[in-house]
This record gives C-alpha cells, sequence and structure tokens, in this order.
C-alpha cells in the first residue's frame, strides 16, 4: 500500500552497507572509505562535505529469500507511547511462511522488533499497513494480507495496539472463494461512515464473478468497539481481467464533507490501460464509484494508489496512483486534486527515469516533509531487472507543485528492488517532523531491506519576518501569507551561497521553517529575497548553525540590529523588510515608482502583481506612496 541531511535507519537482514540520497538528480555521494559506517554527502553548490555518525542501525533477518521490505507502513502509535511505530513484511520468510515485524519508535529508536507477527505458510505479510483505531481504545491497530491463504482464497488478520501489544490475530477477516487473493492489497480506509471508529478496505484482485474471471473486488469493514468480519461496503469492478482491488488505500476526504474517502486500483483495465475509482464516504456509502481516472494504452494506471494528503493547500485531500507500464516500463504516476466536485484530470504528472524503471510501483504521501505548510509524496521505482537500481522520489507539495524530483534515494545494489514498496512512516521520535519508508526486498540474495528516513537531520531555521507593504498594525498582521526564499551565503569571502529554501511566511505569526538539505552545520548570512522587497542579509558576522534535530531562530521583526547595515524598516513597534524593489535590482528608485505609478493608473488588480505592495489585490495610490517613501533603499551587504 503505501507505502534529509537524512539521518537514517536501516531495518536489514543481511551485512552492513550504505544507501545513497542525493537531491534533485544531482551527482551521488560517494562512500566514504574512512569511515565505512558513515556516509559522505556533497553539497549541491560548493562541494562542501559533511558526516553524518551514528547513522545505521542493522537488524538481522531470519534467511535469504525472506524478502524482508516486500511492503512497509506507517503503523500508528500501537503502544501508546507518544511515538509512532512502523511496520514491514518479510512474506518469504521460512520459505513461504511469511513474517510481519513491527519496531517501535523512540527518541533513540533501537533496531530490535518489538512485535513478531508469523504466518502459516501462505506469504503472510505481502501487504500491510497501519488500520487506524478501529476499536476506539485510543490505542493504533494495523491490517495484515495474508493472499493465498487457504488455497488462494486469502484472509485479512487485523491486530490491535495495545501497551503490551501481543502477535494474535484480534479480527480476521476471510475471502468469499478459492483463489480470490482477499488480502492482496490493505489499507486503512479512514472513518468512512464518520461513526468515530477507523475503517479498513481489502483489495480481491482474482475475485471471480460468474463468468466474469478476475473482475475483482474490494471490500470496506466498518471499525467498532466489537468489529465484526462482516463487510460493510463491497465493490466490484467493471469487466473481466481488470483485476479491481489489486491496490486499495484511504483517499482522505476528497470532497470535504467530513467523511474519508478511499481510492481502488484496476491496473488491467482494458488490457493494460488501467483505472482508479475514488469511492465518496457517506452516513450511507454505497458502492458506486464517484470518480474514475483513466490511463492510455499501455500506462497500466492503478499499479499502486494511495492518498496524496493535501499537495496544493487547497482544503481537499489529493490522491496519487502509480502507471508503472508506461513507456515501455519507464512508468508513470499522476496527482489527482480534490474538489468538490472533484475531476478525473491528472493535475500532476511524474515520469520515470529509464525503460523498465517502474516508475510508480509503489506511492504514498510522505506528510510535509519540508515543513512549507502543503503534504509531499514519494514514489517508488523498484526497476525491473538486476542491472536496474531502485530509486524512491520524494516531490514537494505547493500551490503550483511541479513534477520535479526534490529529493531522490538510490538502492545499494542493481536489482535489490529499492522503492518496491514506501510510505510516510509517522514521526518515529516525535520531532515533529515526518519519517518515510522505503523497502528493498531484494537486497541480499531476497534477504532484504528496508530504510527508515528521519527527516530531522536537516539544518532548519525558523525564521520571522514581515514584508512592510503587507504589514497591518492596526491587525497586528499581514493581508496574507506569502513566499519567500531564503539563502545561506558563507560567512567569509566571497559569500557563497550554499543553499537556499523557499517557504511561506504566515499572515498571522510571520514565521517558517526553512529547511536546507544540503548545507552542513556552519557560520551563515541569512539572505532574504521577497519578489517586490529590497533584499536583506542577517547581522554582521553571520550566525552559527548547527544540525541537532532542532531549528534555528531567526527574528528580522526584534531589532533593526537583525538585519546587516541595520536594514529595516520600523512599523509600529516591529521591524520590516523594506518593500517596492519591484524589479529586483536592489535599488528601490524611479523605475519602481514609475512602474507603480502606472499600474496605479491602469487600475491592475490580481494575485501577486509586482506592483501590489501592499497584498491587498489591487494596485492604487497607498501602494504608490510606499515606493516613493522607500525611494533611494539599497540592498545593504558586506
Amino acid at each position: 500500500m503505501k507505502t534529509y541531511l537524512f539521518l537514517f535507519l536501516i531495518i536489514n537482514s543481511s551485512l552492513c552497507s550504505q544507501t545513497y540520497f542525493n537531491q534533485s538528480y544531482r551527482k551521488q555521494p560517494d562512500r566514504n572509505k574512512s569511515y565505512p559506517n558513515e556516509f559522505l554527502y556533497t553539497s549541491v553548490n560548493k562541494n562542501i562535505n559533511y558526516y553524518e555518525t551514528d547513522s545505521l542501525i542493522i537488524m538481522d533477518g531470519d534467511s535469504i529469500n525472506a524478502n524482508f521490505g516486500a511492503s512497509v507502513s506507517n503503523a500508528g502509535d500501537v503502544n501508546g507511547d507518544g511515538y509512532d511505530d512502523v511496520i514491514t513484511g518479510a512474506s518469504g520468510n521460512g520459505g513461504v511462511t511469511g513474517k510481519v515485524y513491527i519496531f517501535y519508535g523512540g527518541l533513540i529508536m533501537d533496531n530490535l522488533p518489538d512485535v513478531l507477527i508469523t504466518g502459516t505458510g501462505n506469504y503472510f505479510g505481502n501487504t500491510v499497513s497501519a488500520a487506524g483505531d478501529v476499536n476506539g481504545d485510543s490505542y493504533s491497530d494495523v491490517i495484515i494480507g495474508d493472499e493465498y491463504y487457504n488455497g488462494a482464497s486469502g484472509r485479512s488478520c487485523i491486530y490491535y495496539g495495545g501497551a503490551s501489544m501481543n502477535n494474535v490475530a484480534d479480527v480476521i477477516l476471510t475471502g468469499e472463494a478459492g483463489n480470490n487473493n482477499f488480502g492482496g492489497s490493505v489499507s486503512n480506509a479512514g472513518d468512512v461512515n464518520g461513526d468515530g471508529y477507523s475503517d479498513v478496505i481489502v483489495g480481491a484482485w482474482q475475485y471471480d464473478l460468474n463468468t466474469f474471471y478476475n473482475i475483482g473486488r474490494a471490500y470496506i469493514y466498518y471499525g467498532g468497539d466489537n468489529m465484526d468480519n462482516i463487510s460493510d461496503v463491497t465493490m466490484t469492478g467493471e469487466v473481466s481481467g481488470s483485476v479491481f482491488g489489486q491496490s486499495v488505500s484511504s483517499a482522505g476526504d476528497v470532497n470535504a464533507d467530513g467523511y474519508s474517502d478511499v481510492i481502488v486500483g484496476a491496473s488491467l483495465y482494458g488490457g493494460n490501460i488501467g483505472k482508479a475509482y475514488v469511492f465518496y464516504g457517506g452516513i450511507s456509502m454505497n458502492n458506486a464509484a464517484d470518480v474514475i481516472m483513466s490511463g492510455t494504452f499501455g500506462d497500466n494506471l492503478g499499479s499502486s494508489v494511495s492518498s496524496a494528503g493535501d499537495v496544493n493547500g487547497d482544503g481537499y485531500s489529493d490522491v496519487i496512483t502509480g502507471a508503472i507500464g508506461f513507456n515501455a516500463f519507464k512508468g508513470r504516476s499522476y496527482i489527482f486534486y480534490g474538489g468538490d466536485p472533484m475531476n478525473n484530470f491528472a493535475d500532476v504528472t511524474m515520469s520515470g527515469e529509464e525503460m523498465y524503471n517502474y516508475f510508480g510501483c509503489s506511492v504514498s504521501s510522505a506528510g510535509d516533509i519540508n515543513n512549507d505548510g502543503y503534504s509531499d509524496v514519494i514514489v517508488g521505482a523498484s526497476g525491473g531487472n538486476s542491472s536496474i537500481y531502485g530509486h524512491a522520489y520524494i516531490y514537494f507539495g505547493s500551490d503550483s507543485m511541479n513534477n520535479i524530483a526534490d529529493l531522490k534515494m538510490t538502492g545499494e545494489t542493481a536489482g535489490d528492488m529499492f522503492g518496491k514498496s514506501v510510505s510516510e512512516a509517522g514521526d518515529i521520535n516525535s520531532d515533529g517532523f515526518p519519517d518515510v519508508l522505503a523497502g528493498a526486498s531484494g537486497y541480499g540474495n531476497n534477504t532484504g531491506r528496508a530504510y527508515l528516513y528521519k527527516t530531522n537531520s536537516f539544518l532548519r531555521i525558523k525564521l520571522k519576518l514581515l514584508m512592510e507593504g503587507m504589514y497591518f498594525p492596526v491587525f497586528n498582521q499581514m493581508s496574507r501569507k506569502d513566499t519567500v526564499k531564503v539563502y545561506l551565503r558563507n560567512a567569509a569571502l566571497p559569500y557563497e551561497i550554499i543553499d537556499s529554501a523557499k517557504g511561506i511566511i504566515d499572515s498571522l505569526n510571520f514565521s517558517n521553517i526553512f529547511t536546507f538539505y544540503n548545507a552542513p552545520a556552519g557560520i551563515y548570512y541569512l539572505v532574504v529575497k521577497h519578489f517586490n522587497c529590497i533584499e536583506t542579509w542577517s547581522k554582521s558576522g553571520g550566525e552559527a548553525i548547527t544540525i541537532n534535530g532542532l531549528f534555528y531562530n531567526y527574528d528580522f521583526t526584534s531589532s533593526i540590529s537583525q538585519a546587516f547595515g541595520n536594514n529595516l524598516k520600523l512599523k509600529s513597534g516591529k521591524y520590516c523588510i523594506y518593500s517596492g524593489d519591484l524589479n529586483q535590482d536592489e535599488i528601490i528608485d524611479a523605475s519602481d515608482l514609475s512602474e507603480v505609478d502606472n499600474a496605479s493608473y491602469e487600475g491592475l488588480s490580481g494575485r501577486y502583481l509586482n506592483s501590489d505592495v501592499n497584498g491587498n489585490g489591487y494596485v492604487d495610490a497607498t501602494d504608490v506612496s510606499i515606493v516613493d517613501n522607500n525611494r533611494s533603499v539599497i540592498l545593504i551587504s558586506p
């Protein structure tokens, strides 16, 4: 199912090695020969090297061919200790018995499984997922697929969390007939009927209906304090061979009606076109699809499906689906924005890098990794043969999200199936930042590995600032939240740019946390750029910033000396960066005044006009006055 400097745990079943991480398709980092258990990262800009020590934890598996990491997922907080936990399946363990491992999160997470669940000889654990809290006891629960049980009739097992969670199934859901492969996909469904209990969804992709073979089904089971094993909603595919239910997931609340929705994939619809179906939740949920997305010939759309969170910040949950067959299995993934009503046109299309990449074999929300207020997504590309390295790609959400990967993780060896499974991990160390998982079930003669990437090991700065024109002291707020770009420059000549980050300054608290993925700890000037303000540098001498899992605070609003050369304007007790550099030439002058004056005369209105310096949506005499009063203000820097 669901399934930056990165500190990561490797939950592994073989010998110690490294996984490589690189950002936005840049050069892969080199292995650090002197420190075999450390990792060398190279800054994107100026080849500044640094190390992440104590970054590797290894768990020994049982045997080769265990396929550890075949499935990975956030488990929620199963033991109620305040830390999210993770779950991973090893479907080949013990021959074909299968095992599932739950690892408890913690401030310092160890590498020992805290709950071990063993199957009965049917590739148990090929699919795993958080189940939410199905019985309302305040502990998160998990669901595990067992699709080959009893002649591939299949079953799925729910295990209740608890302070002392055990490995005995509390609810067992069973398939309707032999060869249904019930449990081939499992997921939390959210609360689709609004009764306060989490629900689950299970796919049976080989279900046959009369003469319609492999038409497929998906089943929703409502949670309750005495949850039963009778399906409450049963959805059926459209045509033979479509394998409806191959992938299932919660969709979040795509139409914002207060009920959770679900998404189901049918990757072989129309031969290999593929479809994905969204079903709206409701107090009396039905089994008619409300939104149907279709691929093109060869896509296999619906190979994987997941909620994407709210990637564009419009208040509606979005969904993501994989299409591994696109263009000779380069693969694609599509994001569809939620809405009321939601349509079936892809809003963001991401593509694989090479033939047989299998990009989109796994997809998931990633949480808000860069803390910019938009949900992010992670996509796996496991590779289709032994010569191809697997990858996992993270794409940051935004109000204008693009299809360029922001982070890229690469497997250790060709053919290790890295990225076959990916998932948000929740917040395993309760530091306020989401973590992510990727599985590599083929690593080490199919022994397998799972990688937990903790996001608290990047350099983070909590920045507080005000754009003069947008600040309205009478309300003690800005006219709108707005985007700024922050650069980290070396504090010594020639003040080179080491890294940069974008983020949205909130209109009420005037701050945001900016995450820098390539900068080591060091002494930096913080340089702020806004599209119609003068570029502003932090105070003389630079700031000594460390990487410690926390964020560094810097407040431009508190004192005039917080800016280099005192280049701030006092406005009703708060210091602001100067507004009015409309053409970004580092000086507010007659050319800026002419631009705003002409725009005012023409009565221009709209969002993000350069000349709308007070951010109220139109250009008038107030904007002209602000620019005029700031004439001759220039960039002041070392």
